[in-house]
């Protein structure tokens, strides 16, 4: 029925018909073909007939290429914006022209992601991700059976302007840019909004080369006049300076000239009458004219503007069933309204349901010039929105499928909204904070878009309210600059009772935003203002969380007492409020904190527990596989770091199949570093550059952590094969990549690594200015190993010269940045000064051994780490005869 509607009704747009058929065979064209609105003014966008379009050149493209996939999103659907809905279109989409191929791997993950939908302790992020790298693996199975061909799939989406701040909740994989092809090469895309992309958007940045666009105009006069010829019931016969009357008021905008089509096709009003209304107030006056249609069709379009989201027939019975409206509403004849609704301009019936469709512009416009007439105190239609809560709770109760599910209540939210603002807000508050916690961020966002309606008639208070809960959710999304920006507006638009109320969220998120940018000091004085907020107002769920965040803060700045006492306490508050899953997890980060004082049977056993009890929460499906793998990975670094090389590749290994088998990516990439790092301490250097090289590869886009820390052994590598220069290559693409990411501390480190490279190729100037620079981030961030590492290194350069004192000097430096990070490493330099001291001339130990005993004394260390001052004694004493 659609396809005949569109090759009876479709007029005009040969430019951008000829475009599409072009793009659609040239195999050198940019991937996506996005369609927008030329005219400029805000209030004409839309009504250009862009969804008409993208339904005739879906139909031209299975004319033209055969056996190519089709695939249609609407973004005006709750549902069609997620992720995992579009995915499933596009496996759908693949099998009906691909029978015999099986997307095993994807529709197994989608099966376990469906059956643990409903539950709140299973990380949905980490499912996306297996689903994603699932399809894309089947995908590839798929692409290498298809003879080469340059496009077998073609995914249009529409409505894109709902979506276009924040596309990526389209994607299945946080980490990839809209639209997703899944990697799949014989993919077209065809996207069609009211705006021109926004190229300094975070997902189109330097994508200009994907992309080809294309601005749709309103008609000319001659297609409005074909359109009319077209659409018209009788012959009707324009003198030339009516059309040119009725183009100058319409500004050829199809959704216009279909209404007065549809104006002159009921006898409401004659042409001549139609461009009498001056240009001013024609929009109006004709949109107006729709009170004048027939009962009930004239009250069927009010409630379809006013319903919104959805209409069909049996949600119309309900309306006047469970309001008054009957007494204003003529008997409604289901098939003659099957019959008539169509035929009007502004309506379509839905192509996968039973649903009426209105044209979104026309809804505006429904809304702005009729509904006011009909309707000036809002009762009729406050009385129609509790009947369509009434309707979808209802419905809701049946519901098992998810993203219906969340359709229905993004639904409920809007007329709550509408009837009653507080109330309203209440429920988007329940719902948006539920979704939020389950990281349905797509969901989240439609809720969040459907409350942003209605801020014109919110007070301050519950605007501030909808930013903050804006600033959460693009925190989320991992767009911190975002959200702090909010945060900054917040501070200074809220009054002093609103942010002392939300001070304590406030920081929280705050501190969340910096520590994504591993602003850890900032992230740690922000904790410390919201631990005492929470201890205050005795909220043990978010202090535990508070308490876990500052213990990592502590551990990444080297702090490790300070850690333990963090997880400590925060482990204990988990534990009596009985949350395992959170127990378990403090428990293998304890490990970590252990492994790195050099208490490894401490770092095994309780790495072990906690192992222990993600296998039982996964058995209970209460937990992650991956929490598993990640306890493995744990127990892998301890024996790693004791050089039980043999106990520390089981481990990994083990870890690794379950990142394996359940598409882990992030988890696979770290896998590939470590296997690395196994076959270096072996002295298999060539084996080990290819596990570091397949960690690159496979960590581009997943992992920006791995991917850096591969370049930076790969780097280390070509070190140890004293091939200098290749190896700085590596050491700069790390840093340089550290620096996009913010990640600060492997910054430093692959600067001191370069610093270290430079010395040894002999350039000592270059190799000053990189310590620097890596001295300045480590002491601005507190990273007391990295300072270390740098004293040290800078010691070594003095002492292969027979700059003993100096030396000396940056050793004491290098033992007290130890001393902060761990015992481990302070004894690790210590012995190294010990043997050092020992092999220079005799005549200037006294000297030294006395300078660094003063400086030991005067930073008060003498105390906490007596053993530099003992062992220089020691050794004063024995060279005396």
């Amino acid at each position: 029925m659609l396809d005949r509607q569109i090759a009876q009704g479709f007029i005009g747009r040969q430019r951008e018909i000829e475009t599409f058929k072009q793009w659609l065979v040239d195999a050198d064209a940019p991937w996506i073909l996005y369609f927008y609105d030329a005219l400029e003014e805000q209030e004409k966008k839309g009504g250009v007939g862009k969804t008409w379009l993208l339904r005739k050149v879906a139909a031209l493209a299975k004319e033209q290429i055969e056996n190519i996939g089709i695939v249609t999103v609407d973004f005006f659907n709750v549902a069609d914006r997620d992720g995992i809905t579009i995915a499933e279109r596009v496996v759908l989409g693949l099998k009906e022209v691909n029978p015999n191929w099986v997307p095993t791997s994807f529709e197994e993950i989608l099966e376990e992601y469906h059956s643990i939908s409903k539950t709140g302790n299973v990380d949905r992020a980490e499912l996306r991700l297996r689903l994603s790298t699932a399809l894309t693996n089947d995908l590839q199975k798929l692409d290498e059976s298809l003879q080469k061909t340059n496009k077998h799939l073609l995914v249009f989406f529409d409505t894109f302007e709902l979506v276009e701040q924040n596309p990526t909740i389209a994607v299945l994989d946080a980490n990839q840019t809209f639209p997703d092809n899944y990697h799949f090469k014989n993919m077209g895309v065809v996207i069609a909004g009211r705006n021109a992309l926004d190229w300094r958007h975070t997902n189109w940045q330097g994508r200009q080369y994907e992309i080809r666009s294309v601005a749709i105009s309103p008609f000319n006069q001659e297609e409005m006049i074909q359109y009319i010829n077209t659409k018209s019931l009788w012959p009707l016969e324009m003198r030339p300076a009516q059309v040119r009357s009725l183009y100058e008021r319409t500004d050829g905008r199809p959704i216009l000239v279909g209404l007065v089509i549809d104006i002159l096709n009921h006898r409401i009003l004659k042409l001549d009458q139609l461009i009498s209304f001056p240009k001013i107030d024609f929009e109006s006056r004709l949109v107006t004219l729709v009170n004048n249609l027939e009962n009930p069709i004239n009250w069927i379009i009010l409630f379809m503007a006013h319903a919104y989201h959805r209409f069909n027939l049996t949600l119309m019975d309900w309306i006047l069933h469970e309001s008054d409206l009957k007494k204003q509403v003529r008997d409604v004849q289901h098939q003659e309204l099957l019959g008539t609704l169509p035929t009007l301009s502004f309506v379509r019936r839905s192509g996968s349901s039973d649903d009426f469709v209105l044209h979104d512009e026309m809804r505006r416009l429904v809304i702005l010039h009729c509904w006011d007439i009909q309707d000036p105190d809002q009762r009729v239609r406050q009385d129609v929105s509790r009947s369509i809560i009434r309707y979808c709770v209802n419905e809701l109760a049946g519901v098992q499928d998810e993203q219906i599910r969340q359709s229905y209540i993004v639904e409920i939210l809007y007329h709550k909204l509408f009837v009653n603002l507080d109330e309203g807000l209440q429920y988007f508050q329940q719902q948006f904070r539920s979704a939020i916690d389950r990281w349905q961020s797509a969901f989240a966002r439609s809720l969040l878009l459907e409350a942003q309606r209605f801020t014109f008639r919110m007070s301050l208070e519950q605007r501030l309210d909808i930013k903050l809960a804006e600033a959460i959710l693009l925190r989320k999304e991992e767009n911190a600059d975002a959200a702090l920006d909010i945060y900054v507006e917040l501070q200074s638009e809220a009054d002093r009772h609103w942010f002392e109320i939300h001070q304590a969220d406030i920081l929280f998120e705050k501190g969340n935003c910096y520590q994504q940018q591993s602003k850890l000091s900032q992230a740690s004085d922000i904790y410390q203002q919201c631990l005492d907020l929470v201890k205050a107002q005795n909220d043990q769920e978010r202090y535990a969380e508070l308490l876990g965040l500052l213990g990592f803060i502590k551990r990444s700045e080297g702090q490790l007492d300070e850690a333990l006492r963090y997880y400590e306490e925060s482990m204990a508050t988990h534990k009596l409020l009985g949350n395992q899953q959170n127990y378990a997890d403090m428990l293998n980060v304890m490990g970590n904190v252990y492994r790195l004082q050099g208490k490894i049977e401490e770092a095994i056993r309780r790495c072990k527990v906690g192992w222990r009890i993600r296998r039982e929460l996964f058995q209970q499906r209460q937990g992650s596989e991956v929490a598993i793998g990640l306890s493995l990975a744990t127990l892998g670094v301890i024996y790693l770091n004791i050089n039980d090389l043999v106990s520390a590749e089981n481990f990994f290994r083990e870890a690794y199949e379950i990142y394996r088998r359940t598409g882990y990516k992030k988890g696979l990439a770290a896998m590939y570093n470590r296997f690395g790092q196994i076959d270096m301490a072996k002295g298999n250097l060539s084996q080990a550059k290819q596990w570091f090289e397949k960690a690159y590869h496979d960590s581009i886009g997943i992992n920006a952590e791995a991917q850096i820390n591969s370049l930076n052994k790969q780097g280390w590598v070509l070190v140890l094969q004293n091939q200098y220069h290749e190896a700085i290559v590596f050491f700069k693409q790390a840093i340089h990549l550290a620096q996009q990411t913010y990640d600060y501390y492997q910054e430093a480190e692959s600067l001191v690594d370069l610093a270290d490279t430079l010395e040894r190729l002999g350039d000592h100037e270059s190799s000053q200015q990189a310590l620097e620079e890596a001295e300045e981030i480590a002491t601005k961030y507190k990273y007391n190993y990295l300072l270390g590492l740098a004293e040290e290194f800078q010691g070594d350069i003095k002492y292969n010269v027979g700059k003993y004192r100096a030396a000396f000097e940056y050793y004491g430096k290098a033992c007290h940045y130890m001393a902060l990070y761990n015992t481990v490493q302070y004894n690790k330099v210590l012995r190294k000064v010990v043997d050092l001291l020992v092999n220079i001339p005799m005549r200037i130990i006294p000297e030294i051994i006395d300078s660094l005993v003063s400086y030991w004394t005067a930073h008060g260390l003498d105390k906490d780490y007596p053993e530099l001052i003992s062992a220089c004694e020691e050794v004063q004493g024995l060279l005396v005869l």
